[in-house]
């Protein structure tokens, strides 16, 4: 569920945007970063702490644009 919920998101978003995700399991990560890569979109910082991860998502089309934008999911 975490891609769906993140594809969901990144839609609604402006390029340009940063999108934190937060979920639990070694699999979703994975599928998450993949996601994103595989979409255009960039992965900023990903980060795991036990069971929990974290991943900074920008959104595609815009690379360069200033990280005035920032949401969190």
């Amino acid at each position: 569920m975490p891609v769906a919920f993140t594809k969901r998101k990144l839609e609604s978003m402006v390029s340009g945007q940063l999108l934190e995700v937060v979920g639990e399991g070694e699999l979703e990560f994975d599928n998450v970063q993949r996601w994103v890569k595989n979409n255009g979109h960039m992965v900023v910082e990903a980060s795991k702490s036990g069971a929990e991860f974290k991943i900074l998502i920008k959104n595609a089309d815009c690379i360069n644009f200033p990280n005035s934008y920032y949401q969190k999911f």
